[in-house]
């Protein structure tokens, strides 16, 4: 059972508002446009394994995506979580084209992709930090400490795997189709039970409300200046920069698309790229209406908490 689905990260959503405000010639795009690739190829090989997960007993497997918990001064994430009354299975998943070459001797992952080779952190020194860490946080919270079992899941199924060195850390690597047979595996290897349903309940409860979503400037990451982004409403149909206030509706000459709401994205996008609150002067600024009793009127029907006059 999934109690903890897999939803768009809230990086994917910063870098999509920043393209949407980045002019078309701005140097910065094409490393954006690369990290919000890569990013949003992570998510969509999480997101493809929740099909083969749905092979596992409901309510044998708890299962919590992205997950990202407190340890010592930082935060550790693992992509996926499965609780079990006899284990917890920590998965890590990689979503890349090519071929990967997992480098035992070397600890190092290599990808080759299109002529070219990269050099990445191993993933499996990763998963062992993971359950070092996931271990003390059982410990820290007072639970019950059931086996930790740890995957590194390649989830396209073009990918080419290589592997070099000793072959003793390399079982924990497979693919997204056998992950519902590796842990039919691990079902006949742990029998002992360790969480009763009512720990299996507390354990799930406590590891989605000591979540600690990931935190991610995105102006500040890729040193852009606030003045840099283009203000102004994006037209819902052509994208383009920027729609006037007419009669009470939003209206785009180019392409004659009227919206009374078109505003309440452009809103997002102050929020994920300058700050969660914003004044009638800074409406103002970003939205450029033509009036502060536009402004107001837009964010009072809008109902979000306020402060002051």
């Amino acid at each position: 059972m999934i109690v903890k689905s897999i939803q768009i990260p809230l990086i994917i959503k910063k870098l999509e508002a920043l393209l949407s405000r980045l002019p078309p010639n701005h140097p910065k795009r094409p490393i954006i446009e690369k990290e919000l690739a890569s990013r949003f190829k992570g998510y969509r090989g999480e997101q493809s394994l929740d099909f083969y997960l749905q092979e596992l007993p409901p309510k044998d497997h708890l299962i919590l995506h992205d997950i990202r918990l407190p340890a010592l001064n930082s935060q550790f994430q693992m992509d996926l979580l499965i609780l079990t009354p006899y284990y917890l299975l920590n998965l890590e998943v990689k979503n890349s084209s090519g071929s990967l070459l997992f480098d035992e001797t070397h600890q190092q992952l290599i990808r080759t992709h299109e002529g070219k080779e990269e050099g990445f952190a191993y993933p499996i020194i990763q998963i062992q930090r993971h359950k070092k860490l996931l271990t003390e946080w059982l410990t820290k919270n007072r639970l019950p400490q059931p086996p930790i079992e740890c995957l590194v899941v390649i989830s396209s199924p073009q990918t080419i795997i290589r592997t070099k060195g000793s072959p003793s850390n390399l079982k924990y690597i497979t693919r997204s189709s056998l992950v519902p047979e590796k842990i039919e595996h691990l079902n006949q290897l742990h029998t002992n039970e360790i969480l009763s349903k009512k720990q299996l309940k507390r354990l799930s409860t406590l590891l989605i409300k000591q979540h600690t979503p990931e935190t991610f400037d995105p102006l500040e990451y890729f040193l852009i200046p606030k003045t840099d982004l283009l203000t102004g409403l994006h037209c819902p149909v052509c994208f383009t920069l920027p729609m006037k206030r007419k009669r009470g509706k939003w209206v785009f000459i180019a392409c004659s698309y009227s919206s009374s709401n078109a505003h309440i994205s452009s809103l997002q996008d102050y929020y994920f790229l300058i700050q969660p609150t914003i004044t009638n002067q800074q409406c103002r600024h970003f939205l450029q209406p033509s009036s502060r009793f536009i402004a107001h009127d837009l964010l009072s029907d809008m109902q979000l908490q306020h402060a002051g006059r």
